[in-house]
């Protein structure tokens, strides 16, 4: 409920900037009834020459949208009857480079005499002064036609009208309350922004308030601001190549943004890098910056942001974060979210893109298009951090818990296996003097028999234990040292077989020369168990084979105790659990054990570089033991 409550809070900010926006595309009541255009390719073309050509020119209404061009282009408007004296022909956008307005009724010497404006030339010379281009011109009661000739090295898109002196001001006054809450709203994401970079330091919220700054800063320019604020200072030439530095850079970083952003969800590698290695076409852009190929460049660019939004969705669907469910952290954000954002961005950006490259026509509203696309990222990007941020904390805030939880856990674990050492360390040693006293007690007694075998076997098995149990709790605190001396394996074995409980089953089959360097205690106690083992579970008539033979393992050389016996009425115990501790088979608990015996030889096979291994070949178990020489 709370996650849907944060998203409505969201949509409603949206909404109010919607709102905001909305009033860019008010439409004034204006005095130009018809409008025409004609393409001068040479820019050549002198007025004299435009003005014969009038059945030449080419009727629109609206908005003049003719994409990346180098043509020279002349607008004819015809200006309607009225008894103002004066009239604002009122030019939008800001960022159109020179235009000449050629009027019939300002004449030197008899020839119409042009006024200037556009980005190439300064504000201040102008009687118009505003955010916007245009002119002061004469009313007059009669119709008549004026001409602009435009040039850009950005896009032709030009929207003019011509309004009374009370309406140009009305309408600019309306367009600079808009601008201002605009860019104050850019300002609330930028600092947004700055603040969760300074609590974090994440790499992706410095490259989103980089990117933020060029807005903001992409934004002051589009609006007309940068003449008011630097015209004293910078040229203009100057102001108008940093707006279209200022346009690359806006490009270029919400990009960088976003590829850093889909990485995070495990998109298809290749797909993420086919659309990664768009940027290293800015590099031969820059150059071509620098030589003056603003038009070339600033096209070049907004291709490059209409692939790449349509990337971004492509890579968005491919993310395969969501697939991992055994992953430690879950994604920061859902999938439907990611895939919606996408959309949102591609939809925003061939909004402002089409008309712009000429590919449709353009509306009044299409001229705010570079401002609401803007303004819609960085809301919709900002919306999508902060639920990143939440799940983030959220995220953040569980593993903290979990590893608190963890760290109790251990102490426990810690304090149980205290608590086991110090238990198994008193019951081995409080039993062993029982059990030196029964000995005494045995070998002074006149018992004989069967019964006093009994009780010596049973003696033994309970020493047995004892002693398993204490070796193991030293391998498992790693407190078992050994100590490589020469040994011959032969022996060894021989020795194992003389003290078993029935060396009479016991058949050594095969017999080698097998010398090696390890741990003569530990390596008894192994092959003593295996020993023990077979005979313990084989049938009680059966004998247990015993082979000693040279074998080479990857390759280092050794030698090998092959440990057979016929499966007896337990059963063969389970391969994948019998080395594991504690380990009884269920037909095998008739008979007294520990269970630690094959887990005991195992651990210590580890411990001198041997290698245990078992295997059941029709009715017989078969245990190796490998050492290496």
């Amino acid at each position: 409920m709370k996650w849907f409550q944060s998203i409505r809070r969201y949509l409603a900010v949206l909404l109010l900037g919607a709102a905001c926006a909305w009033p860019f595309a008010a439409d004034a009541a204006g005095y130009i009834s018809h409008r025409g255009w004609l393409e001068d390719k040479s820019g050549t073309l002198t007025f004299p020459q435009v003005e014969a050509q009038a059945q030449a020119f080419v009727s629109f209404d609206g908005v003049l949208t003719r994409g990346y061009t180098a043509s020279t282009y002349w607008v004819r408007l015809s200006i309607a009857p009225t008894t103002e004296a004066k009239l604002i022909l009122r030019i939008r956008p800001a960022y159109i480079d020179h235009i000449e307005l050629f009027d019939p009724m300002i004449q030197t010497g008899g020839n119409t005499t042009p006024l200037f404006s556009g980005d190439r030339h300064p504000r201040q010379q102008n009687d118009y002064q505003s955010i916007n281009h245009g002119f002061t011109i004469q009313g007059s009661e009669y119709p008549r036609d004026v001409y602009l000739r435009l040039q850009s090295t950005s896009t032709i898109l030009v929207y003019a009208e011509a309004l009374t002196v009370t309406q140009a001001s009305s309408a600019d006054h309306r367009q600079e309350l808009y601008s201002s809450i605009y860019l104050g709203l850019l300002t609330a994401f930028l600092i947004w922004a700055l603040l969760q970079w300074l609590a974090i330091k994440e790499p992706l919220i410095g490259v989103f308030l980089v990117k933020q700054a060029f807005v903001l800063a992409h934004a002051v320019a589009i609006c007309g601001f940068l003449p008011m604020a630097f015209g004293e200072w910078l040229s203009a030439p100057a102001m108008d190549h940093i707006t279209s530095a200022l346009v690359l850079a806006y490009m270029f970083s919400g990009t960088v943004f976003m590829l850093l952003l889909l990485r995070e969800f495990k998109p298809v590698r290749w797909l993420w890098w086919l659309f990664a290695a768009l940027l290293l076409i800015y590099l031969p852009m820059v150059i071509l910056f620098w030589q003056e190929q603003i038009r070339l460049v600033l096209y070049i660019n907004m291709i490059i942001g209409s692939v790449s939004a349509f990337g971004f969705l492509l890579v968005a669907v491919s993310a395969r974060a969501w697939q991992d469910k055994l992953a430690p952290v879950p994604p920061l954000l859902p999938r439907w979210v990611l895939i919606s954002f996408t959309v949102a961005i591609l939809s925003t950006v061939y909004t402002s893109a089409l008309p712009s490259v000429g590919s449709i026509n353009g509306t009044e509203w299409t001229l705010n298009s570079p401002m609401f696309a803007g303004f819609f990222t960085s809301l919709l990007m900002t919306v999508l951090l902060s639920l990143r941020a939440r799940n983030m904390e959220k995220n953040h805030q569980q593993n903290v818990l979990n590893l608190r939880l963890t760290e109790k856990i251990a102490e426990n674990e810690r304090a149980q296996r205290a608590e086991q050492e110090r238990f198994l360390s008193m019951l081995t040693h409080e039993l062993k003097t029982p059990l030196g006293v029964a000995r005494i007690s045995l070998g002074a007694s006149r018992l004989l028999g069967t019964q006093r075998d009994r009780i010596e076997r049973a003696l033994l098995n309970i020493n047995a234990i004892i002693d398993r149990c204490r070796m193991t709790d030293q391998i498992e605190h790693q407190r078992l040292l050994t100590r490589a001396e020469p040994c011959q394996l032969t022996t060894l074995v021989d020795e194992c077989i003389a003290d078993c409980d029935d060396p009479e089953r016991v058949k050594v089959l095969e017999r080698n020369p097998a010398p090696l360097q390890s741990d003569l205690q530990l390596l008894a106690i192994c092959v003593a168990n295996l020993v023990d083992n077979a005979l313990k579970y084989s049938p009680a008539a059966s004998s247990v084979t015993v082979r000693v033979l040279p074998q080479t393992v990857t390759a280092v050389n050794g030698f090998v105790v092959v440990i057979a016996n016929q499966i007896g009425p337990a059963g063969a115990p389970d391969a994948a659990q019998i080395f594991s501790k504690y380990y009884r088979s269920p037909g095998a608990r008739s008979k007294s054990g520990s269970g630690l015996g094959l887990y005991l030889s195992s651990s210590i096979a580890q411990l001198l570089g041997a290698q245990l291994s078992y295997r059941v070949e029709r009715d017989q178990v078969e245990f190796s033991l490998w050492i290496p020489a």
